[in-house]
């Protein structure tokens, strides 16, 4: 096990997004993180989007922010595979809301569910949120269902918030002008790139390493992030993970003190 050979106390470059490791020089992963919480907690938007290609850091920017909201002001449904018919997505949504298992089959009593969580959660004095991970999946017949779920409010405020992120195909569906009536509602429209530059990125990665426990210096050389940057497409965050992972595994491997370029 390479941790124990790096004397590290955890996997510094996990697949699975860690807000534990964020690192708060991403840019544009700061600001989509600072842009939908407003948008939740401030300015009442009924939609908020995050593009961005893949691996860029779409599903950390929104477990930042599901970590970032106070629970006890509201009612969360986070999906993270909406390949479905659309009555399956509101299922999944309704039961996540309710915290049981939804097993109605027709839409219009769904809807009737949904609505009534909606004025149940406002009663109670809470908000209904609905996160959407990897939301480019979503054909574009429910996007425009989804679009209609956002009419509900009351005399003051949203009832609703629904936070979709996605690959830069979502970005053309959304800016198609077909579905202009969708567009014309999202309050915040993020776009999340790669880490910006070499010394950031080596910034990244040490500042995960001393997470992961590392105390003395990097055991990656300056020829070795020169590499790394070259090879993670300048600054893909997943790419950087992977690589900085394998690399870890065969310089223990092969007994090295420093990984280095080669």
């Amino acid at each position: 096990m390479y941790l124990e050979y790096w004397k590290l106390n955890k996997h510094p470059f996990g697949n699975v997004p860690d807000p534990e490791m964020y690192f708060n020089m991403h840019q544009s992963v700061d600001s989509a993180v600072s842009e939908i919480l407003f948008a939740v907690e401030e300015s009442n938007d009924c939609l908020a989007v995050a593009v961005g290609a893949v691996g860029t850091g779409k599903t950390t920017c929104l477990r930042i922010v599901l970590n970032a909201l106070d629970h006890n002001k509201y009612r969360i449904a986070f999906v993270t595979n909406p390949a479905m018919t659309f009555p399956q997505l509101l299922r999944e949504i309704v039961g996540q809301l309710q915290h049981e298992e939804c097993t109605e089959l027709r839409v219009d009593r769904l809807l009737e569910k949904f609505n009534s969580i909606l004025f149940q959660a406002s009663d109670s004095g809470h908000r209904v949120i609905v996160i959407i991970d990897e939301a480019n999946v979503i054909v574009p017949a429910n996007l425009e269902k989804l679009r209609l779920l956002t009419n509900m409010q009351d005399d003051h405020q949203n009832l609703l918030t629904i936070i979709l992120a996605g690959q830069l195909e979502l970005a053309k569906r959304l800016e198609d002008p077909r579905r202009e009536n969708l567009f014309q509602r999202i309050g915040v429209y993020c776009k999340i790139e790669g880490i910006a530059d070499r010394s950031i990125m080596k910034d990244y990665i040490e500042h995960r390493l001393e997470r992961a426990g590392l105390s003395g210096d990097s055991m990656f050389t300056e020829d070795a992030y020169d590499a790394l940057w070259e090879s993670s497409e300048n600054g893909i965050p997943r790419l950087i993970n992977k690589l900085c992972k394998l690399s870890l595994k065969a310089g223990e491997t092969q007994g090295l003190v420093k990984v280095g370029g080669e």
